[in-house]
C-alpha cells in the first residue's frame, strides 16, 4: 500500500509522476517505486469517472546503479593510484573532468585544475603541438600515440622540458558520438636523457676514434668488414677513404694478409684473446709504392651479450721513425763503445740508493779490484787517503750541480800508484734526491808523470831565469852607475869648456849647449831605466802608507814647478794604504809631474786628486776579482789631453805622443806607473779628451 504521508492530495491533481515508497503488506518492507497517477474524466461531461495508479519496483535498478557506482569507484581508485598519469577531457574545449595524482604531478599543478580547460590549466602549452593533436583526435576519432615527445611545462616555478610516451584516446557515448578524450602519459625524461647520453657517448667515442692521433679501425664479423677507420689508420696503410668503409679488410690490404695478419685476426676471433704486436715490420703498398714500415698494434676483441666475439678493434701506431732512430742510437752507442774501449776508458753506473756499482772490466782493472765485487765502498777504499778529501768536495759539489769531476790516486796491490781522472753525472728524482750516477774513468798516470817532469823543468828554468834576472838587475845597476861616471865628467868638462868659450862666437856656445843637453837626457834615461829595472824586484815588504802625507811631500819637492806654472792643486782626504813606499811615491810623483808638464799654454793648471772606495761585486770590464774592495785615486787635470784610442799605448815603454822639443821626457814615466800598480795587484787606466784634460785612475786593493 502507498503511504499516505508521501502521496500528495491527488483529488485535485489530474496527473502525477514521482518516487514513492510502498509498504509491502506481508513483510512490512518499504519498497522504492516509481509511481504514475492519473485521473480519468468523461470526455463529454468532464466528470471524473476513475483514478489510475501504476507502480514500478525500483529495487533492481537501484541495485544495478549501486553496482555501477561501486565499479566506477573501484575504477577511479585504481586509476587514481596507478603510476600512469591519466586524465579525461570533455568536449571540444577539452575541459578537465578528472585527473589522477600522477597526471597532476606531471603537470606540476594541484587539484584546482579540475573543471578548467587545458588552455586555462596549462597556458605554457600555447605554441606547442598538443592542442592541435587533441583537436585532431576529437575531430577524426583516431587515437594519437606519442613516443618520447618533448613537452615544456612550468614545474616548481620554472619552464622545463620533459619527454613523454602518451596516448590521446577518443571517448564515445552509446550512440557512438565522441564526447571526450582519455589521456594517459608516462614521463620518460630520465630514460631519454640516459639514451641521449649514450648516443652522445657513442658519438664522442666515434669522434675520438676519428680524431685520435693513432690509427684505429673496427672490423666486424668473420669477414672482417671495415665499419670504421680514422684518418690516421688510412694514412698508415696508405689508402683513400672512398670505397674503404663497408668492405673486407683483406680486399683492401691484400699484401698484409699474405704476411700472416689474417691468421692473427682469426685466432683473436676464435679465442677471444687480444694480440699485441711490437715493432712488427710489414710491407705495405702505400700511395702506390711498396714500403716497409714498423708498427705497434693491438687486435682487441669486442664481445656481444652472449660473450661471443662480434668485432675486432684495431689500434696501430707507425713507429718506423722511432725504430730507425733507435737503430741510429744503437749504432751511435756501438761507435761510442768502440771509442771508449779504444781510448782505454772505464765506465761505471752507481745506484745511489743501494750504492751498488755496475762497471766495465777496464774499470775493475783500473781500480785493481776483483770483477765479482759491486760495492761502492770497495772502489772508495782503493783511493789514496791523500785524495779522499778532494774526492769528497767533488761529490758534495756534484750533489748541487749534477757534474762530478776530480783526480785521485789509486793504491794497487803491487805497491804502484795509478792516477785516475773521474768524470760523471748525477741524476735526481722529482724531489731532488740523487738516483744514479754514471761516468767514465781514465788512467792519467803518464800525463801526471809528464806534468811532474814539466813542473820540474819549469821550476829549474824559473830558478835559472830568476838567477839571470838578478844578474841582469845587478848588471843594469852596475852599468847605470858606470855610465853615470863618464856622463858626469862629460857634463863637468863641457861646462868648463862652455865657461871658457863665453867670449867666443855664438855657434861654439850652441854646440856646447847641445852636448850639455844630450848628456843630461842620457843621465835622465839611465836613471829611468835603473828605476824601471828595480820594479821587477817584488821582494820589498808592504808597509802602511799615509797617502795624504806622501802627496804633501811630493808637492813640496815640486814646489818650484808649481810656482812657475801658478798651478792649483786640490786633493780629497786620502786614506792609509798598504804598499811599497818608494814605489807608491814614484807612482804619484810621475802622475802629478805629467799633469803639470802637459798643461795648456795660457791656461792656469788645475789638478784635483779625488778619492773613493769601490766594490766589484759583479763581473766588470777590467776583469778584476769579484768581491774585492779597492782604493780609487783619480788624478784629473785640465791640460792638453789626448785622443782616447791612445789610452793603452801611453803605458808602453818609450811611447810618446808629442815631440821632444815640445815636451821633455823619455816615454818611461807612465810605464813605470803601470808596473808599480801591477806590483800592487791593482789597475791603472786613463780617460781623456783633447784640449779638455786627462784623468788617470789608480785602483789599489784594500789589504
Amino acid at each position: 500500500m502507498v503511504k499516505r504521508e508521501v502521496l500528495p492530495a491527488l483529488a485535485e491533481t489530474m496527473k502525477w509522476k514521482g518516487f514513492v515508497k510502498v509498504r509491502h503488506f506481508q513483510s512490512g518492507e518499504d519498497i522504492p517505486c516509481f509511481g504514475n497517477y492519473q485521473l480519468i474524466a468523461d470526455p463529454d461531461t468532464g466528470e471524473i469517472i476513475s483514478r489510475g495508479l501504476t507502480l514500478r519496483d525500483l529495487r533492481p535498478e537501484l541495485v544495478a546503479r549501486k553496482e555501477l557506482e561501486d565499479s566506477e569507484k573501484r575504477f577511479r581508485n585504481l586509476v587514481q593510484e596507478a603510476p600512469v598519469a591519466t586524465a579525461i577531457y570533455i568536449g571540444r574545449e577539452m575541459k578537465i573532468q578528472w585527473a589522477n595524482d600522477a597526471m597532476i604531478r606531471l603537470w606540476g599543478k594541484d587539484k584546482s585544475v579540475i573543471g578548467k580547460t587545458i588552455r586555462e590549466a596549462l597556458p605554457e602549452l600555447e605554441g606547442q603541438p598538443f592542442h592541435q593533436q587533441l583537436d585532431d583526435v576529437f575531430t577524426t576519432g583516431k587515437m594519437y600515440q606519442g613516443t618520447e615527445d618533448p613537452g615544456h611545462l612550468v614545474v616548481d616555478g620554472k619552464l622545463q622540458t620533459f619527454y613523454f610516451n602518451f596516448t590521446y584516446k577518443p571517448l564515445r557515448d552509446v550512440d557512438g558520438n565522441i564526447y571526450g578524450i582519455l589521456n594517459m602519459a608516462i614521463d620518460v625524461t630520465d630514460s631519454v636523457a640516459v639514451k641521449r647520453r649514450l648516443e652522445e657517448s657513442e658519438r664522442n667515442f666515434r669522434n675520438l676514434i676519428i680524431q685520435a692521433p693513432i690509427g684505429i679501425a673496427l672490423l666486424a664479423g668473420d669477414e672482417h668488414i671495415v665499419e670504421l677507420a680514422n684518418d690516421e689508420y688510412l694514412e698508415l696503410v696508405g689508402r683513400e677513404r672512398d670505397g674503404f668503409i663497408g668492405r673486407r679488410i683483406w680486399d683492401l690490404i691484400p699484401e698484409a694478409k699474405e704476411q700472416g695478419f689474417d691468421i692473427i685476426l682469426k685466432n683473436v676471433m676464435d679465442t677471444g684473446e687480444a694480440f699485441f704486436g711490437n715493432e712488427i715490420p710489414v710491407l705495405l703498398v702505400r700511395n702506390g709504392e711498396p714500403e716497409t714500415i714498423y708498427i705497434n698494434f693491438v687486435y682487441e676483441p669486442l664481445f656481444n651479450e652472449e660473450h661471443k666475439v662480434h668485432s675486432i678493434l684495431v689500434i696501430a701506431i707507425n713507429v718506423t721513425r722511432q725504430v730507425n732512430a733507435r737503430k741510429l742510437v744503437e749504432d751511435a752507442e756501438e761507435r761510442a763503445r768502440i771509442a771508449i774501449e779504444s781510448a782505454r776508458l772505464g765506465t761505471y753506473e752507481v745506484n745511489m740508493k743501494t750504492m751498488e756499482v755496475h762497471a766495465s772490466s777496464l774499470m775493475y782493472e783500473l781500480f785493481d779490484l776483483d770483477p765479482t765485487t759491486n760495492k761502492h765502498q770497495d772502489f772508495f777504499s782503493q783511493i789514496d787517503p791523500r785524495d779522499r778529501e778532494e774526492r769528497q768536495r767533488a761529490h758534495d759539489l756534484a750533489l748541487q750541480t749534477g757534474r762530478l769531476e776530480y783526480e785521485a790516486r789509486v793504491l794497487r796491490k803491487d805497491g804502484r800508484e795509478t792516477w785516475l781522472h773521474l768524470f760523471g753525472r748525477f741524476y735526481f728524482d722529482e724531489a731532488g734526491a740523487p738516483q744514479k750516477a754514471i761516468g767514465i774513468v781514465k788512467d792519467i798516470t803518464k800525463e801526471k808523470i809528464g806534468e811532474h817532469e814539466l813542473e820540474r823543468r819549469v821550476r829549474e828554468r824559473t830558478e835559472e831565469l830568476t838567477k839571470l834576472n838578478e844578474e841582469l838587475q845587478q848588471f843594469t845597476y852596475v852599468s847605470s852607475h858606470d855610465l853615470k861616471e863618464p856622463l858626469r865628467k862629460i857634463q863637468m868638462f863641457t861646462g868648463l869648456l862652455r865657461d871658457s868659450l863665453e867670449n867666443t862666437d855664438a855657434q861654439r856656445l850652441e854646440y856646447a849647449d847641445k852636448v850639455m843637453a844630450s848628456s843630461k837626457r842620457m843621465t835622465t834615461l839611465i836613471n829611468d831605466l835603473l828605476n824601471y829595472s828595480t820594479l821587477s824586484d817584488t821582494s820589498h815588504a808592504f808597509e802602511d802608507i799615509d797617502l795624504s802625507s806622501m802627496i804633501n811631500n811630493i808637492l813640496e819637492d815640486m814646489e818650484v814647478v808649481v810656482q812657475e806654472k801658478s798651478a792649483v792643486i786640490k786633493t780629497d782626504p786620502l786614506p792609509q794604504i798598504k804598499g811599497i813606499p818608494f814605489q807608491v811615491n814614484q807612482l804619484f810623483y810621475n802622475l802629478l809631474n805629467n799633469a803639470l808638464k802637459f798643461a795648456r799654454k795660457d791656461v792656469q793648471p788645475v789638478v784635483h786628486i779625488y778619492y773613493s772606495e769601490v766594490n766589484h761585486d759583479v763581473e766588470n770590464e777590467y776583469s778584476l776579482p769579484v768581491g774585492t774592495s779597492y782604493h780609487r785615486i783619480e788624478v784629473r787635470d785640465n791640460g792638453i789631453g789626448f785622443e782616447q784610442f791612445y789610452a793603452d799605448k801611453i803605458f808602453e815603454v818609450f811611447q810618446r805622443l808629442h815631440l821632444r822639443h815640445e815636451y821633455s821626457g823619455n816615454g818611461i814615466g807612465l810605464s813605470i806607473c803601470k808596473k808599480i800598480v801591477q806590483n800592487h795587484k791593482g789597475l791603472i787606466y786613463a780617460r781623456s779628451v783633447p784640449g779638455q784634460g786627462s784623468s788617470f785612475v789608480v785602483l789599489l786593493p784594500k789589504l
